[in-house]
This record gives C-alpha cells, structure tokens and sequence, in this order.
C-alpha cells in the first residue's frame, strides 16, 4: 500500500514538472518579438540596427600605381639612408605638369577652407576647357551644342487605337448594339533651322479608321496630308547677327526669359575657358619655383 502511494505521488510530480516546462515554452513563444516589416507596427530596434545602417559595396577597387610606388612619409625615427637626388628646377617643372590633373595652389595648403573640401567643383583641372566645350546647358552651351541648333531633326510618332462603345439605339446600323472602331496615326516630318533666323519644316501625316458601322461608305479608310513650311521672322529674332549672338529665336520669342547662347557666345566662353586654364598653369609653375628655392635655401 505504501509502495502504492509512492507511486502515485511520482507520477503525480512528473505530471507536474511536464505542465511547467510546457508552459515555459509556451510562455517563451508568446513572448518572442514581432517581426518587423515596412509596412504596419515595426519595433524601433529593427530601423535602428538595419535600415540606419550604412550600406557599402561590396567591390574590390585597385589601388593606382601612383600610391603603390609611393614611400612612406619620412619621419625623425627614419634611420635609412637614401640615395639623394639632385633634381633640377626644370625637372620639377615638368613634373608639376606631368601629375597635375588638378591644379593646386601653395597657398591653400593645409588650410581648412581650401576649395578641395569645401567647393571640389570650383578647383580648376585639365579638364575644364573639354568640360566648357562640351557644356549642353543653358548659359553654358560649347560650341558644338551651339552648332546643333542648326542640325535638322527628324520626328516619327505613330500611335494605336481601339474604341467600343455600347449603342442605346436600333436605328444606328451598328451590329450587336457596338460601335468598335481601330484607329492609328502615323505622322513624320523634317525640320531645319536657317542661318537668318528662318526655319523649314516638311512634315506627311497618316490616319487610319476601321469601323464597324454599316453607315459608313467605306469600313476601312485612310486619310494623309503632306505639309511644307517656312518661317522667316522679320523684326525680333531676325538677321544672321542676333542669331549668332543670342541663337535662334523660337516661334513664340515674346516668352523666352532672358537671352539665349549663339554661336559667337560659346566660342568667346571657350576662349575664356582656356584663358584661365593657362593662367591656373601659370599660377602652379610660380609656386612650384617658389617652393623648390625655399626648400634650397
């Protein structure tokens, strides 16, 4: 009877502890955090430790052969001994050249407000006489934008089309109560602008209509036009003078806001552009004079 009683007392305390751990399961799923998504409730951690996280790609870039042949910057605990190189003041000066695709300035050396940091886009280069020639923009057209004022340009459009539309009437010759009409239009032309401020425009268009109502003459028809143009200003816009100073005037010139870019402009900004290019030079070869007799001195 006691060994009975034990038993029972056993099983009942397995019973027991089974109903626990399950619970705590339980307990541990229930409290699990939510996933997180974009859209609905999301937890703050989630945007905190992914979506503020810094992205990088993951490329491998190689590093120039200029850095690479590069030493280490000497330092007072430098105990080798180099060979020395006795360079000449035009050695220097054809280096300066030679590395400089951008110019810099002594006088901006480890100065905080040098445009480097502060206005990368402003520090003169080798590339900015291309990058002015080559400007499409307004207020800064190169000249070979300028010129293209006066390419021809060719246009092509050609559009398709289905309509169906219920008919509220018995009289209106259309089968089955639906007028179903397929259209397209096909249009292309040629344009060109004159020296004088003129233009020429020759332009063929296309309609095509099938339909299906008996009232028609014809079920399937197309219509065309073909159209030859010329505008020729006479007062505003006018001459070979303006339009190679402030451009071609567009038909509706009352509208344009400020001065356009002629040919004569963009030529005179090119020019400009390579003035100061050679002044930038000029300026980098006397600081490089200047430095290398201050470090002989």
């Amino acid at each position: 009877m006691k060994t009975m009683k034990m038993y029972k007392h056993k099983k009942t305390r397995i019973l027991v502890v089974m109903s626990l751990t399950i619970s705590l399961v339980m307990t541990g799923c229930r409290t699990q955090p939510k996933p997180a998504y974009y859209l609905g409730e999301a937890d703050g951690n989630f945007y905190k430790g992914v979506a503020t996280e810094i992205s990088y790609p993951a490329i491998t870039t190689q590093t120039s052969p200029e850095v690479e042949e590069t030493f280490a910057p000497r330092t007072l605990e430098s105990r080798e001994k180099d060979e020395l190189w006795d360079v000449s003041l035009e050695e220097c000066l054809q280096l300066g050249l030679a590395k400089s695709e951008i110019i810099k300035s002594a006088g901006q050396f480890l100065n905080p407000g040098n445009q480097l940091y502060t206005a990368g886009e402003q520090v003169s280069s080798v590339y900015d006489p291309a990058i002015q020639d080559s400007g499409v923009l307004f207020g800064g057209l190169g000249t070979e934008a300028a010129l293209s004022n006066f390419d021809a340009n060719w246009t092509t459009s050609m559009f398709w089309g289905r309509n169906e539309t219920i008919q509220n009437s018995i009289f209106n010759g259309v089968p089955a109560g639906t007028l179903s009409n397929n259209t397209a239009a096909f249009s292309t032309g040629l344009s060109k602008q004159l020296a004088q401020g003129g233009s020429v425009n020759v332009s063929h268009d296309w309609d095509y209509l099938n339909t299906n109502n008996n009232a028609a003459l014809f079920g399937t028809s197309y219509t065309g036009n073909l159209t030859a143009s010329v505008r020729q200003p006479l007062l505003a816009g006018a001459g070979a003078d303006f339009v190679r100073v402030a451009g071609p005037a567009t038909p509706g010139f009352g509208r344009i806001t400020g001065v356009s870019q002629g040919l004569l402009i963009a030529r005179i900004n090119n020019d400009i552009s390579i003035t100061n290019f050679e002044a930038d030079i000029r300026d980098l070869l006397r600081d490089i004079e200047e430095t290398y007799w201050d470090l002989y001195l």
